[in-house]
């Protein structure tokens, strides 16, 4: 049961880290303008806090990794339908890279 609860929480801290990646590391380039410009641009070629950006990427994307596991074993009990479960997994993949 203790197992489950740290993986709800990893659920709940995913959005939080990447909220804060996105207003921190923002905050980190006085060219960026969390109004006008995207979020993809913190992380374009170039950009001066690319490589922190993406370790908050990372982070966060471990965090849902976790949060799925939780989802997968947890609430379906191995039943059910593997499509759901296939594009979560890839596009947390593809979050990572």
């Amino acid at each position: 049961m203790i197992i489950y609860q740290f993986l709800a929480i990893c659920g709940m801290l995913s959005p939080i880290v990447y909220t804060t990646m996105c207003i921190y590391v923002g905050s980190l380039d006085s060219e960026y303008s969390h109004i006008r410009d995207d979020i993809s641009s913190l992380f374009a070629v170039g950009a001066p806090n690319k490589r922190l950006a993406q370790s908050f990427m990372i982070i966060s994307s471990v965090l849902l990794f976790a949060s799925y596991i939780l989802l997968h074993e947890g609430i379906n009990d191995r039943g059910g339908s593997i499509v759901g479960h296939t594009l979560f997994m890839i596009s947390l993949f593809l979050g990572i890279w």
